[in-house]
């Protein structure tokens, strides 16, 4: 019983998701920017294994913390600030978060002098603590944190302390249950049911089941009457794939392949979720994720368009995956959830945002709905965006928009697209896409601190290649120098591009420069 109650504790402290230990600073800062810092875990620095919180300019002592993930760690990096300003360091310290005040224990102080500079920065060591000051026209500051000892909470000396003991046997009776609910999030809703909550009311969903509520207006790629046909025809027992290849093969072939080709779950494919995550696929469109991920997770689809959805639960029940399904037909701004989840997917969502409801500005209702996101994940679960790059090289070279089918108007700035849209179809432009440093920005803001990005080619829809980037360094510079080409497609029609040659050539010039990652069609972003 000891020995079980001992387990659970450990399993408690240590293997759920949220990690005990953080690094923290007492600092003052010049300047508005942002701090990062990289754990080496054996595998030098990189930026998934990192850790980005705001900072604030301030003439008094603030406090900021950095996870620690639970490895061995050999060494730290700190990137204080972004530009030029002064970091002043008071104290830094590795603390855990738990104790029965609420507070946070101090692990091991870490002497200032293991600070060593490495880029862009000057150090100045006082009995005020440690000064951190970027050089002239910095632009990448840069201090490494040497360690006396590894980090390794497998080994900490305060593992088994009297606290622990002496609540292990609680733990064991009175929490276990509740470390359950916690790591299978499904068992709080019973295994069989999910809590939604829409228009002031609490919805207990059973599996397998949909809850649906008709927009005023919605996101549609075909008129409503023959997807209604298309679900009637899957419905009494016609294959759902041959349905869609009677009936788009050739009239519309483009969204045949969309809807139907392995290449759109490239991306999971090779960054799979863990079986034991739950999912939600917001805008989950013609099930292309959905149904896959059924196969091995609890999933809810959420998607707005109300014939979409009835199209995919009707492919769920003949693929036999729906009892692991939840079908939800909201728009996702008006629906709350009670769990959290693992894996959120927003493939091809996020630059609609705002064109379907004018309660605020889009780029307002697109920050909403990263907050919204972060707020329901797990710790440790991660969101991940498909979607296309405002300064692809194809779209600064006249390709249409994949949104508004018009040129030279998308890869603008904010203002100046919405002006430009204006003055030529007299409407708002309410759809918007943005560049990496754009979209890094935003997910700071709404509370990520692990962001990745990778570049997609042909795009995001139908990718053949996909290229990580890591610390502005990418392997699709290195792709495109040894002479390999992938052509890349107008994103509304599937069709080539007529210039695809020029495309070529300047994307080899792009990449002399080790920059063509930026001017990639689309990306896909892993966020935590």
């Amino acid at each position: 019983m000891l020995l079980l109650a001992f387990l659970s504790s450990y399993y408690l402290r240590y293997f759920t998701k949220e990690t005990p230990y953080f690094l923290r600073l007492h600092y003052e800062s010049s300047i508005d920017s942002t701090a990062q810092v990289f754990f080496d875990t054996g595998n030098g620095f990189n930026q998934g294994e990192s850790c980005t919180q705001p900072v604030y300019s301030s003439n008094s002592s603030r406090e900021i913390h950095f996870p620690i993930p639970l490895k061995k760690i050999d060494l730290l990096r700190l990137d204080p600030v972004t530009r030029e300003g002064e970091f002043h360091i008071q104290d830094a310290a590795v603390v855990r978060h738990g104790k029965k005040d609420g507070n946070y224990e101090v692990l091991r102080n870490i002497n200032l002098r293991s600070f060593q500079p490495t880029n862009d920065l000057a150090l100045y060591l006082s009995a005020e603590g440690l000064l951190l000051k970027t050089v002239d026209n910095a632009h990448d500051p840069i201090s490494e944190i040497v360690l006396d000892q590894p980090l390794d909470h497998s080994s900490m000396v305060d593992f088994i302390d009297s606290e622990f003991l002496s609540q292990a046997l609680l733990v064991f009776i009175l929490i276990s249950p509740i470390l359950l609910v916690a790591a299978y999030p499904w068992y709080s809703l019973g295994k069989d049911s999910l809590i939604i909550l829409h228009g002031g009311k609490r919805i207990n969903l059973k599996k397998g089941k949909i809850f649906l509520r008709k927009p005023a207006e919605c996101y549609r790629d075909i008129p409503e009457e023959t997807l209604t046909r298309i679900k009637s025809r899957i419905s009494r027992g016609e294959n759902w794939q041959n349905v869609l290849k009677d009936s788009f093969e050739s009239s519309s072939n483009w969204l045949y392949q969309i809807t139907t080709s392995d290449s759109r779950n490239k991306f999971l494919e090779e960054r799979k979720p863990d079986p034991n995550d739950v999912v939600l696929d917001i805008g989950a469109g013609w099930g292309q994720f959905s149904i896959p991920l059924a196969k091995s997770n609890k999933l809810c689809a959420l998607e707005p368009t109300p014939e979409r959805l009835e199209f995919i639960k009707a492919v769920a029940e003949q693929e036999q995956v729906d009892q692991n399904m939840f079908f939800v037909g909201t728009d996702y701004l008006d629906t709350g959830f009670e769990t959290k989840f693992d894996l959120i997917l927003c493939i091809g969502v996020l630059e609609w945002v705002g064109s379907f409801r004018d309660d605020a500005e889009p780029s307002e209702l697109q920050l909403s709905f990263l907050k919204k996101a972060r707020q329901e994940l797990n710790f440790g679960g991660r969101m991940v965006i498909g979607i296309e790059n405002r300064i692809g090289l194809k779209y600064l070279m006249g390709a249409p928009d994949d949104h508004t089918g018009l040129a030279h108007i998308s890869y603008l700035e904010y203002d100046s697209a919405r002006k430009k849209h204006r003055e030529k179809t007299k409407e708002e432009l309410r759809c918007f896409t943005y560049g990496m440093e754009e979209y890094k920005k935003m997910l700071t803001e709404s509370g990520f601190t692990k962001i990745q990005f990778f570049a997609a080619l042909p795009d995001y829809k139908l990718p053949v290649k996909i290229f990580p980037i890591e610390k502005n360094e990418c392997s699709l510079n290195q792709f495109i120098l040894d002479g390999n080409i992938i052509k890349e497609h107008n994103g509304l029609d599937g069709k080539g591009l007529p210039n695809q040659s020029s495309l070529d050539l300047n994307y080899k010039s792009l990449a002399s420069m080790n920059v063509a990652h930026h001017f990639a069609p689309s990306f896909y972003v892993e966020a935590s």
